[in-house]
């Protein structure tokens, strides 16, 4: 197990569901920090808040282990998350301060995950690590009229090289290959240098792909009460623990992932041994594909 770096915008979400709305602290920097925390790996952080941002959640950015320093003239990247539809409605009134390839020089293991393209693909040229994994989420959003959060293709080859890891979701990884069939986007993401490509699909698990490997990973049967940061969980697990094996890492990612959707926000509430024996219990369901 091993720790590495997470460079992303913390957000400010507006989360509404058929039973009301409510505010609560986002973003991948601070569910890789929670998980981090709840199994014992070390996890750096790079990020930017705005002049707005609440004292409240600074505080608990400080619980996490998350220190920063507000962007002067900035307001912070805050979304709006609806999920009285399916696939749920985004919105994003504001983007905080970009990410510089100088914040993150120096980093040996590191894990890009832009939610609103604070991360760009220059920082991607630029960028020199030992291992690097990228959640292209928000390379993928166009912020159109009403900041409503509309798709948009992202193809850079270069880059993709790169990439020790890709995680991307069922509903996003057409935008990058081409293709809505998930195992011809993974052949694709592969055979253009993705060490590891993994594309997360919901309740039906997930599917990776390696050179010589291709699994499909399922889910930890649990009652979802938010499904917000799943994602940005499953990734950091996998990054963890790819050391120890990808099948072992996939099954921590999935494991980690049930763990925050039983819950709201970004605290996980299970242990380390009760997230492990779902991982056990993940692992021994995992299925080699041809």
């Amino acid at each position: 197990m091993k720790g590495f770096t997470v460079a992303g915008h913390v957000a400010v979400d507006e989360v509404i569901t058929a039973n009301g709305s409510f505010y609560q602290l986002g973003g991948p920097p601070c569910f890789a920090a929670s998980l981090g925390n709840s199994l014992g790996f070390n996890v750096e952080i790079v990020t930017r808040i705005g002049e707005d941002f609440p004292d409240e959640y600074e505080t608990e950015l400080e619980q996490l282990g998350i220190s920063t320093m507000r962007s002067n003239g900035y307001q912070n990247t805050r979304f709006v998350l609806d999920y009285r539809h399916e696939p749920r409605k985004m919105k994003l009134p504001s983007i905080c301060k970009p990410i510089k390839t100088s914040d993150v020089a120096d980093v040996e293991r590191l894990l890009l995950c832009p939610i609103a393209g604070e991360i760009n693909d220059q920082l991607l040229k630029e960028v020199e690590t030992s291992f690097l994994g990228l959640d292209p989420q928000g390379l993928l959003r166009n912020v159109g009229f009403d900041y409503i959060v509309e798709p948009r293709k992202w193809w850079n080859p270069e880059a993709l090289n790169k990439l020790d890891l890709l995680k991307t979701s069922s509903s996003e990884h057409h935008l990058i290959t081409g293709t809505t069939d998930i195992k011809q986007s993974l052949r694709k993401l592969v055979d253009h240098g993705v060490g590891a490509a993994v594309i997360t699909d919901g309740s039906n698990g997930s599917y990776v792909m390696t050179g010589s490997m291709f699994i499909h990973v399922p889910v930890f049967p649990v009652e979802v009460v938010d499904s917000t940061g799943a994602g940005d969980v499953f990734i950091a697990g996998l990054a963890a623990y790819l050391d120890e094996g990808l099948s072992w890492a996939c099954a921590v990612a999935s494991a980690s992932s049930s763990a925050i959707v039983e819950t709201h926000g970004i605290v996980i509430q299970r242990s380390k041994s009760e997230i492990l024996e779902r991982a056990e219990w993940v692992y021994e369901k995992i299925v080699s594909l041809d």
